[in-house]
Order: C-alpha cells, then sequence, then structure tokens
C-alpha cells in the first residue's frame, strides 16, 4: 500500500498549526482550508485548560454548522471514517484526535456529551451573544427578533426623517435643501435616506464624531484628490515619456481647434490636470468605451489639417498597443472633480445633518415595529465591549477568557466586523500565548453588496493588527479539481486579474493553484465555451440542452450541475430540459407545488375529502396512479348518468370483478 503524495505546500500546512504564533493564512478555492481550521482548532483543543477559550467563527450559519460537524466527526469514536479535504482520516488526524481524548478525560470536559462547549458560531451569534451579556441599559435590540424584511423599516425610519420637514430648527432646512437637490421628489429622498440606513454601520462613527461642517470638507476633498490623483498617476506612468510628450501636443491642437481653454493641461493644479485628461480620454476613445477608429472635425481635426490627424492617427496606435491603458483612460474619463462645487457640499452637507436623525428614527421605527435587524445588534455588541480608552466590564471578561480566536472568510470582512476582530483583541499583547489565525482569499471576494472590503485583507497582510503579529502563509494545492480545469483556471485568470494587488481600489492579483488529484491533460482543457447572445434566451437554452444531452449521452450516470445568475434567468433553461424529458431537481427555482407529482397528490386528496370533486377526479384517473386515456374520460364524461364519476367507477370495477 503506497500513501498518498505530499501536498506542494505540505511544510506551510504545517506551519499553520503551530498553536504558539498567530497566522493570515491565503488559501484558494479547493485548498482545504474548512480541514486546516479543523485541525488548528484541535491542536488548539489539546492544549487548552477549557474548551471556551478558543473561538472560531465563521460568517454563514451553513459553515459553521459545517465546521462544528467536522470537528464532533473527528472527535467520534470512529476517525477512519473522516472525510475531510486533503488528508482527511490520515494519521495526524488520529494523533490529534487521541490528544483531545487524553485533555477530555483529564480535564473531565465530556464533550461527547456537551458538545455545546465547542464555540464554532457566526458573526451575527457571537455579536447577539455579546450584546445579550451586556446590561439591558445598554440597548434592548437583541432582545427583539430579527426582521424579515429590514427595507421596510428603513423605510418607515426615512419618511420619519422627511416628516422633520415641518421643524423650523435645524432638521428642517437640512430636509428642504436634499428635497431641492434631489428636483423635490421625496421618492427619490426616501430610497436614498433608505439605502443608506441599510449601511449605518460604516458612516455611523464618522456622522456620530461632532466633526464640523469645514473639517468635514476638508477631509472628502482630500479623500477626492488622492483618489484622482492616483488614477491621473496610472494613465502617467502606463504612457512613456517621449508618447506623452506627443499625446500633449495633439491635446492641445485639438482643444485650440474646439475652442477650448485647456491651457494648463497637465502642468496645472489638479482639477485642472483631470479635466485636461477626461479631454484627452474623450478624444482618444469611443462612447462605448473602445478604442476610436478615425478622427474627424468634431474632435477637432479639420479636413485642412491632414498632418495633424494622420500624426494622431499614429499616436493612437501606439497607445493601442500599450496594456491596461484602455482601462485607465476609461476611468480617468469618469473622474469627479477633486472638490464639491457650492450646490454639491450644500446638498452633502444637508444630508451629512440629516443622517443621525435618520439612525434615530430607525430605532423608534424598531421599538414600535418591536423588531431590529443585524446591523443593529452588531453595533450594539460593539458598544458593549466599550473602547480603546474605557474598555467595559464585558470587554474585561472576553478578553479574560479568549485566548485563541479563529476566523473564517476573512476575506469578506466588513468595516463594521473588523472593528468587531479590533475589539476582541484590544488588549492583547505580543508573547502572552493568545493566538489569531484568519483563513480567506482575496481572489473569493464576493460580497462588496454586504459593505465587505477586500482591501482590508491587504492591509492585514501588510501591516498586521495591534498587539498581533501575524504570520503570512499562502496555500497553493487544490484537492478539489482534476489538474485540466485548474490549469485552465491558472491561465485564463492570470489574464484577467490585475497584475499587482492596490489597498486603494482593492484590486487584487491572480495566484496560481498547484493541482493534486490525478488526471490526464491530454486532449483536453477541461472548460469548453459556448457563446449565445445576451438577450437570446431561446437560443442560450438550446445551446444548454444540447450540453446536457452530449454529457449524458457520455456518461449517463453522472449527474450534472447548471449555474445561473439568478432564479428568473433560469426559467426558459428549465422549460427546456423539461419538454426534452430530462431529469431535473432545480432548487428554490421551482416551487414544489407546482409539480406534476405534487399535483396528483393534491388531486387524490381533494379526492378523499370530497366525492363529488368532479374536477378531482378528472385529474385522479388521467395521472399515472390510473393512466386513462383521454378518449375514455371523454366517454365517462359526455354520459348523461347522473352519478358522480367515482359512483361509475366504482360500480364498473365492482362489475369487472
Amino acid at each position: 500500500m503506497t500513501s498518498s503524495p505530499l501536498p506542494p505546500d505540505a511544510d506551510e500546512r504545517v506551519r499553520a498549526l503551530d498553536t504558539t504564533r498567530s497566522f493570515l493564512v491565503q488559501a484558494p478555492a479547493g485548498a482545504g482550508k474548512t480541514e486546516l481550521l479543523v485541525r488548528r482548532y484541535l491542536r488548539l483543543l489539546a492544549e487548552a485548560t477549557e474548551p471556551e477559550e478558543i473561538l472560531a467563527v465563521t460568517f454563514t450559519r451553513k459553515a459553521a454548522a459545517e465546521m462544528q460537524r467536522r470537528v464532533i466527526q473527528a472527535l467520534s469514536a470512529d476517525v477512519s471514517g473522516h472525510n475531510g479535504e486533503g488528508e482527511g482520516g490520515s494519521p495526524a488526524i488520529r494523533a490529534l484526535v487521541a490528544a483531545v481524548r487524553a485533555r477530555d478525560a483529564e480535564r473531565g470536559w465530556q464533550l461527547s456529551g456537551h458538545p455545546a462547549r465547542l464555540r464554532i458560531s457566526t458573526i451575527d451569534a457571537h455579536n447577539a451573544a455579546l450584546a445579550r451579556s451586556a446590561p439591558v441599559s445598554a440597548g434592548s435590540s437583541v432582545l427583539r427578533p430579527i426582521t424579515a424584511e429590514p427595507e421596510r423599516l428603513y423605510r418607515l425610519a426615512a419618511r420619519g426623517t422627511l416628516r422633520l420637514l415641518a421643524d423650523p430648527e435645524r432638521p428642517g432646512p437640512a430636509v428642504a435643501a436634499l428635497l431641492r437637490h434631489l428636483d423635490n421628489q421625496p421618492s427619490r429622498a426616501e430610497e436614498l435616506l433608505a439605502r443608506l440606513l441599510a449601511r449605518r454601520d460604516q458612516w455611523l462613527p464618522f456622522v456620530g464624531a461632532g466633526l464640523e461642517p469645514a473639517g468635514a470638507r476638508r477631509e472628502l476633498e482630500a479623500s477626492l484628490a488622492r483618489l484622482v490623483e492616483r488614477e491621473l498617476g496610472r494613465v502617467e506612468t502606463l504612457i512613456p515619456t517621449s508618447l506623452l510628450a506627443e499625446v500633449t501636443e495633439i491635446g492641445h491642437a485639438s482643444a485650440i481647434n474646439q475652442e477650448l481653454d485647456l491651457s494648463a493641461g497637465r502642468t496645472g493644479s489638479l482639477g485642472e490636470r483631470a479635466r485636461w485628461w477626461g479631454f484627452t480620454a474623450g478624444l482618444f476613445l469611443t462612447k462605448e468605451g473602445g478604442w476610436r477608429k478615425t478622427f474627424n472635425k468634431n474632435q477637432g481635426f479639420p479636413a485642412d489639417q491632414k498632418d495633424l490627424k494622420s500624426h494622431a492617427q499614429q499616436v493612437l496606435g501606439a497607445l493601442g498597443q500599450i496594456g491596461g491603458l484602455l482601462e485607465a483612460l476609461g476611468t480617468v474619463q469618469g473622474l469627479p472633480a477633486p472638490h464639491y462645487s457650492a450646490a454639491q457640499w450644500n446638498a452633502l452637507e444637508a444630508l451629512l445633518t440629516l443622517l443621525p436623525y435618520a439612525a434615530a428614527e430607525l430605532k423608534l421605527a424598531c421599538a414600535a415595529e418591536g423588531e431590529t435587524d443585524y446591523a443593529e445588534v452588531a453595533v450594539e455588541a460593539r458598544a458593549a465591549l466599550g473602547d480603546d480608552a474605557v474598555p467595559s466590564e464585558l470587554a474585561l471578561r472576553v478578553d479574560w477568557r479568549l485566548r485563541h480566536l479563529l476566523l473564517d472568510e476573512f476575506q469578506d470582512t466588513s468595516e463594521a466586523q473588523y472593528a468587531l476582530l479590533r475589539a476582541l483583541t484590544r488588549g492583547w499583547v505580543q508573547g502572552d500565548g493568545r493566538t489569531l489565525f484568519l483563513v480567506g482569499d482575496p481572489m473569493q471576494s464576493i460580497y462588496r453588496f454586504r459593505q465587505a472590503e477586500v482591501r482590508l485583507f491587504l492591509d492585514v497582510r501588510d501591516h498586521g493588527l495591534p498587539g498581533v503579529e501575524l504570520e503570512f502563509v499562502r496555500l497553493r494545492a487544490n484537492f478539489r479539481s482534476v489538474p485540466a480545469l485548474v490549469g485552465w483556471a491558472n491561465a485564463t485568470f492570470h489574464k484577467i486579474f490585475p497584475l499587482h494587488d492596490d489597498l486603494v481600489s482593492s484590486a487584487i492579483a491572480f495566484t496560481a493553484s498547484e493541482a493534486t488529484r490525478q488526471g490526464s491533460t491530454a486532449g483536453t482543457t477541461g472548460v469548453s465555451i459556448h457563446s449565445s447572445a445576451w438577450d437570446d434566451l431561446s437560443g442560450e437554452a438550446a445551446g444548454v440542452l444540447r450540453v446536457v444531452q452530449d454529457a449524458l449521452a457520455q456518461s449517463p450516470g453522472d449527474s450534472i450541475g447548471i449555474l445561473v445568475r439568478s432564479r428568473g434567468h433560469a426559467a426558459h433553461i428549465v422549460a427546456a430540459l423539461r419538454a426534452a424529458g430530462i431529469e431535473l431537481a432545480a432548487t428554490d427555482l421551482v416551487e414544489l407545488g407546482r409539480t406534476a407529482l405534487a399535483g396528483d397528490l393534491l388531486a387524490i386528496m381533494r379526492a378523499l375529502l370530497h366525492a363529488g370533486d368532479r374536477l378531482a377526479w378528472i385529474a385522479v384517473l388521467r395521472s399515472p396512479v390510473c393512466g386513462l386515456l383521454l378518449a375514455d374520460l371523454d366517454g365517462l364524461c359526455s354520459s348523461e348518468d347522473p352519478r358522480e364519476i367515482f359512483e361509475r367507477v366504482s360500480d364498473d370495477a365492482q362489475l369487472a370483478r
């Protein structure tokens, strides 16, 4: 019997299990990160004084349940059946389990009978636990159920904020200013405030800091200026110096021909530079964002200036050869001015004034409706821990009890969740025996719509956390996919992802994986692309059907998965597969009550409950239960016999005996 070869990152995986050090682990898809988390958790458990010293936090209930299942399964009597990714069921796992069992017996934990002592939960559940541990005077939102429709509460609060228009004091003029900016459309103002309330965990710490309007404007405009300067510098760096001089010459000539005052050009202030580059980008790009094919008088190249036009054409060709320049110019073309106009600042100042009132109105709406949302519970949880200057008694108790923290999917951490992490590790000192273990993959960050900030992963990787010295570990092995698929992903995504990480724009460079599964790479890339027009739904469904039929013809016993953008987008594909007689299970796409089986069962139930239900009996007789032909049903129903259908069927059945 031969042992499986070690993965290419075996040394990094062993190093990540050192319970005396803290780590940030980048684990790409298929790298077995859950297995690594379980191993780390077991190693810590084998050394802990109490199980509650270790806290493992995930983002979803499903992920928390999966990790807890793996830990409990590993601690069960039969560890040989442990089936984790990577090296599940190996001697290393058995050694860890034996050590945990010995510690369990020594300390009298009785984990087999009390698995709840294993602290594995979601971030939301941990927030709720912290908020519940605080005095009721600190906030009572956690005592209310989480609403299933938070948007309704946000809109109620937004309407309450807009009703402050009648207040002659500070809120009233601010509401009026916001409505003027939005063309006096209350629905737009309500929508804006509701969307901001959904993200209040991001702005509450800043809006409530008491910053004066002048100071707020300076800080906001400084942020704008940094973004504009960065994008302008990016373009100017991409274009070689000699070519940049020619671009400048052509841009000035075009501006003069169009009677535009852009004389300051690239040497002026930041605002003048941004205006000049926006004009120049529009000179070389089409409205659709592609390279322009030719120039005419509309771009400032009249017919009598053929030399200028020819020169511009040559420069355009040279620019088209520079990788990344098309996207950079497109970004520059849409840059805002690095400062606010008077009208813009008046609207923004009004909004900054109204946001604290909107947050207060939301608290009133939640109290009136007897509900709350996750964001409010998170706010109360962080408040329950106090701040750096004055930590609460709860924070001191948590700090004393918590020795090891493991956090999964760190790439999808939001600012609010990052603040919680900082609060939980606030009192940590290097060398005090406490450890932090963060796992994630910035290439898989998909929760930007939930305020996830992948730049936090990069920032922690490069600068660490206060009081915690983190070692960075990058895993490379892919246990999930065959070599052909891994090779295709490496070759394809290397071209799509940016070349370098960027904290400002949250740009992530691609990191290649190495396949560990056996599989032939001869004659296949592992991926085939079948294209269709975006709006050709029937053509797309037909293409999917052909692929499915070909796959079933080659491997009749295999299962096939189909991923779609949304539930609505799957309707035409489901219809095509059903029309072709292909069985499918469309989870959350097809309502159970609308399936043929559910319809037959419902017809049988109705027929049994009410013998005179004519339609129900016809459906039962036509269903696979009886299978009467339409001709038989027609003869049965068109008869002038006054008896009910079930009576005639019963009599006919008795005669047949």
